[in-house]
């Protein structure tokens, strides 16, 4: 049985698809409880639960919520995705054990480390395994860091170095769209990519 919190097309807000049309299944349910989290209803409340998900689409962008809590249910469905042609991107925070079979099935991964900002506790090192996993199986990935305050950078720039990844696949990403011109000189000036939530300026999911 899957939690669905709401599956709807919209077009990517966020990071390297930004612009792309997608349809959207956010998963109810999350490991997390940030501070700041802009979509608290996909873990309170009561969630849609469905046997298996029937939806097909070109590009689709599993979110939540957290849905890496529901690989082993998601084979069914991302068997099916895949054999239609989709390409299937997961937004996670990372802090779940990506199991194999799961990322063979999926294209792209966007994934979320939570700084301090965020007020929450969790194990960095499984987020280093994931992003090891994906070196190993030539994933496309990249780390999306939501930034808010000035001591960001420096948290920022330590994950990066611990995780060993290319400031190509780093995103800041300004915490509600403040202060982005102030991000957007850190990233030309460190070598990161700024991600601007573009859905937030049209009040669109």
């Amino acid at each position: 049985m899957l939690p669905i919190s709401e599956i709807f097309v919209s077009l990517q807000g966020e990071g390297p698809f930004s612009g792309r049309r997608a349809l959207f299944i956010r998963f109810f349910g999350c490991n997390l409880r940030c501070s700041w989290c802009d979509t608290k209803y996909s873990y309170y409340g009561k969630p849609k639960v469905l046997e298996d998900l029937d939806v097909v689409d070109e590009f689709i962008i599993l979110t939540g919520g957290e849905p890496t809590l529901y690989q082993d249910i998601l084979r069914n469905f991302l068997t099916k995705a895949k054999s239609k042609g989709s390409e299937i991107l997961v937004e996670t925070n990372g802090t779940v054990l990506l199991k194999d079979h799961f990322v063979d099935y999926v294209d792209y991964f966007s994934i979320s480390p939570k700084l301090s900002n965020a007020g929450v506790k969790y194990r960095v090192d499984v987020v280093k395994k994931n992003v090891e996993k994906l070196k190993i199986k030539e994933k496309f990935y990249y780390i999306k860091f939501p930034v808010m305050w000035e001591d960001d950078l420096n948290e920022v720039k330590k994950m990066v170095e611990y995780f060993g990844v290319e400031k190509s696949k780093v995103w800041l990403q300004p915490i509600n769209n403040e202060r982005i011109d102030y991000w957007w000189d850190i990233a030309v000036r460190e070598g990161y990519n700024l991600s601007i939530q573009l859905h937030k300026f049209v009040s669109k999911p």
